[in-house]
């Protein structure tokens, strides 16, 4: 089992895309061969199925689904008192990340303040990891901020 396996289904069932993950990159299970990167993410129509053993799970964004990826800690606080209250976020090594149900397409954009990147606007043709993946390079857990762990 793994953290996909364990959750990819209920994910699915709220209305997310799920895709296996490895160090925040979508991969797949191959037998005799393990996780490898999965091509072809961003056009899939149906999540893969379980078991992807030893791997995290990401959403795919778009469709509906909109992330703002706070990049700067010092960030949160005045651009989520521009932005909506959101039901389900995350928070990472760094920022937070905070989701939205949307009913219009919204181009994916990165806002710096001067050479730093402070805010990405994620949806189609990009994906994150969510609670509870781990991600390993970083040696830190995905913690879930709003909502339930894993929504």
């Amino acid at each position: 089992m793994s953290i996909y396996d364990d959750n990819a289904s209920e994910m699915t069932l709220q209305g997310y895309f799920v895709l296996p993950s490895r160090n925040k990159i979508p991969h797949r299970f191959v037998r005799g061969v393990g996780l490898v990167r999965l091509s072809g993410w961003t056009t899939m129509s149906t999540p893969l199925p379980t078991p992807q053993p030893d791997a995290d799970i990401a959403i795919r964004l778009g469709g509906g689904v909109v992330a703002f990826d706070i990049d700067d800690d010092g960030a949160v606080v005045p651009i989520l008192e521009i932005l909506p209250a959101s039901s389900v976020a995350k928070r990472g090594q760094r920022g937070e990340t905070h989701f939205y149900r949307v009913d219009f397409n919204i181009p994916n954009e990165n806002f710096y303040d001067g050479d730093k990147l402070v805010l990405q606007v994620l949806y189609t043709g990009r994906q994150t990891s969510v609670p509870p993946s781990t991600q390993s390079r970083r040696a830190i857990a995905d913690r879930c901020v709003a909502g339930r762990e894993g929504a």
